[in-house]
């Protein structure tokens, strides 16, 4: 009796308990939920502030940009005294098109490999500077003819607007001229860095600074009577600088190890395991981001602003100490990025070589091998 008055009391508290146990796991479910609900929040807010500061910070660069733009266009106006000229600011709908796509369709954040911002900036930019440097072409030509004076000049008023600063024309040129360079430094800063790293920014912004500061040593031709009387070379020397500015729409940082990369299965042939890493090594070699961007940065900077100041020295016997410094200069860049090429094709060949070396320690040979 004893006995079954035990079971009985096991069996009668046995329901008692599980009911308790349920309820426990209820509420440790509802604490994880809670906690994950709580956790997705906070990952949201953190999304809608980012994308917050993105669109700000997208505006204020593009605001910069379309502040000096509509300077250059106001001063090619009153340097020319031509309202005709107003008609510039037209091409300003480049920029406004690009910050609505930017702005409303990318939500602020920048592209990793282009920045399509300063495409359409200097677009907008660079045909004033072409008047501008043109105007001074003309008027060194007449002042040479007519010695007249030099008077300082101010920006003509636009709908009540002045600029209570009066300058040289040559100080105004110059004073566009240079912000458009620091511009795209400071911009290319404060713009959100999206895909590329803090390192990639850093690197790049160094990068920027040498191209305008080379930038500006190629206009120094200017101040040379020899260069301003050639009026081919004053557009040889426009059309280069120019061209160097495409350096300023792409990352040329976002750089990668030239390894390769390539899966070679073991049950493939020996030909078709061949052909796959030829074609992988030739990918690599086009679109490995450090060589092309070596290439371009030649191509559109070191090469041409050399040859224009070797073209400049040979045919006006201009000797001085700037144009022989960077002489020097673009010569020994571009001897350093032939070499770095060099460097990068051995590398990539000592790369095949091992990659040749691993493939004979696969598990299916070593399995041949076993056998």
């Amino acid at each position: 009796m004893s006995k079954q008055y035990g079971a009985t009391e096991d069996s009668l508290a046995t329901p008692s308990t599980t009911p308790t146990s349920n309820k426990s796991g209820d509420n440790g479910g509802g604490g994880h939920s809670a906690l994950a609900v709580e956790v997705e929040d906070g990952d949201s807010l953190c999304a809608a502030f980012l994308t917050t500061y993105h669109v700000i910070v997208a505006l204020l660069v593009r605001s910069l940009l379309l502040v000096h733009a509509l300077v250059a266009v106001w001063l090619v106006v009153t340097l020319k005294k031509d309202n005709n000229l107003w008609a510039l600011i037209a091409i300003n709908v480049l920029l406004l098109a690009e910050t609505y796509y930017t702005v409303v369709k990318r939500k602020g954040r920048e592209s990793k490999w282009f920045c399509p911002c300063f495409l359409a900036y200097l677009v907008t930019v660079l045909p004033p500077v072409w008047l501008i440097e043109l105007y001074r072409l003309q008027r060194f030509t007449d002042v040479m003819n007519n010695s007249t004076t030099t008077n300082t000049t101010g920006l003509a008023e636009v709908s009540g607007l002045t600029v209570p600063i009066k300058l040289e024309p040559e100080l105004w040129v110059s004073v566009v001229e240079q912000t458009l360079l620091f511009l795209l430094v400071l911009c290319r800063w404060l713009l959100p860095r999206g895909d590329i790293s803090r390192h990639e920014l850093s690197q790049l912004l160094f990068v920027f600074l040498g191209i305008a500061s080379d930038n500006m040593g190629l206009f120094e031709l200017f101040d040379e009577p020899a260069v301003r009387s050639d009026p081919i070379l004053t557009y040889v020397i426009m059309a280069v600088w120019s061209v160097s500015f495409a350096q300023f729409l792409f990352v040329l940082t976002a750089t990668k190890s030239p390894q390769q990369v390539a899966v070679i299965h073991d049950n493939q042939s020996e030909e078709t395991k061949q052909r796959r890493k030829q074609s992988a090594g030739l990918l690599e070699v086009i679109f490995t981001t450090e060589i092309w961007s070596l290439i371009f940065s030649v191509m559109t900077q070191d090469g041409p602003y050399g040859a224009v100041r070797i073209y400049t020295v040979t045919k006006h016997n201009l000797i001085t100490y700037s144009i022989i410094f960077y002489i020097c200069k673009n010569l020994l860049v571009v001897c350093l990025v032939l070499y770095r090429l060099m460097v990068i094709c051995v590398h990539m060949g000592e790369d095949d070589d091992n990659d040749d070396n691993d493939t004979l320690s696969t598990p299916g040979s070593r399995r041949s091998k076993d056998q």
